[in-house]
């Protein structure tokens, strides 16, 4: 999948097919710390241990 930051839509106008790959990864919640493959691995630093540079997985926040 293709590296997307969530604010990618701020500066580019994403696919419907990568906005529809986004939500379907991020609404999965078997996708939950698999890091490797989610769209938001490089859009930070690893401050907080996670490579998006989150305290909390992105999947787990969406899924709530």
């Amino acid at each position: 999948m293709k590296i997307m930051n969530h604010m990618d839509y701020e500066f580019t106008n994403p696919t419907d097919q990568e906005l529809s790959d986004y939500s379907g990864f991020m609404c999965n919640p078997d996708n939950e710390y698999n890091c490797n493959k989610c769209p938001e691995r490089c859009s930070g630093t690893n401050d907080y241990g996670l490579p998006c540079g989150q305290q909390q997985c992105w999947v787990t926040a969406h899924c709530r």
